[in-house]
């Protein structure tokens, strides 16, 4: 598609940290050699671990059922049930955990 800059964001530590590991390029799971290859393409690639606390509006956007087709939504308007996570994503958590 062209990207040059690509971030990507999990709230699994565990997924991140393997995917980062310097050995991932032998680890037993075709899933993370495949992840951690990416890291070779021409473009500049970050991945970043994000705890679910930290920005529950895109769990909960996620979680939509409309959004599960994997196509482009735009909303007109803020889903009712995005309102109350969106004042908590803005006055922040209680609390932050470590990776």
């Amino acid at each position: 598609m062209g990207f040059s800059r690509v971030q990507v964001q999990s709230d699994s530590s565990v997924a991140i940290r393997l995917i980062l590991d310097p050995m991932a390029a032998n680890s037993f799971s075709s899933l993370v050699r495949r992840i951690s290859s990416l890291q070779n393409l021409p473009w500049s690639l970050r991945f970043l671990w994000v705890p679910r606390e930290m920005n529950m509006v895109a769990d909960g956007l996620s979680k939509l059922p409309s959004l599960n087709d994997f196509h482009l939504q735009i909303f007109d308007n803020i889903p009712e049930s995005i309102r109350p996570l969106l004042a908590r994503d803005r006055e922040g958590p209680p609390y932050r955990r470590r990776c």
